[in-house]
């Protein structure tokens, strides 16, 4: 008779699913992104994939932050919008300022 059953087998199996499932929910979304296009390609074609997407998210919400602050200008009825706010916005440096930056 073999020394391990079909029930032991089954919890072992489950073990390392959920050990699995933990330790992908320990990871960073960068993380995240990183193994699934190492699966697919190359280490610097990855690497390469996750800067754009970075800048690119980062530009839009910048973009986002700013069209906050024209928003709320035009809501409040505001003739002159808050020019240096809008260049701090779009180049990120509210957030940096903030302290809320990468």
């Amino acid at each position: 008779m073999p020394s391990s059953s079909p029930i032991s087998d089954r919890e072992a199996a489950k073990a390392r699913i959920r050990a699995k499932l933990t330790a992908r929910h320990n990871q960073t979304a960068r993380e995240y992104l990183s193994c699934l296009l190492h699966a697919t390609n190359t280490h610097s074609e990855a690497e390469a994939i996750l800067d754009t997407f970075e800048r690119q998210s980062d530009t839009a919400a910048r973009l986002n932050r700013v069209l906050d602050i024209c928003d709320k200008g035009v809501r409040a009825g505001e003739e002159l919008v808050d020019i240096d706010r809008i260049h701090a916005a779009a180049l990120g440096d509210d957030v940096r300022q903030s302290g809320g930056g990468r």
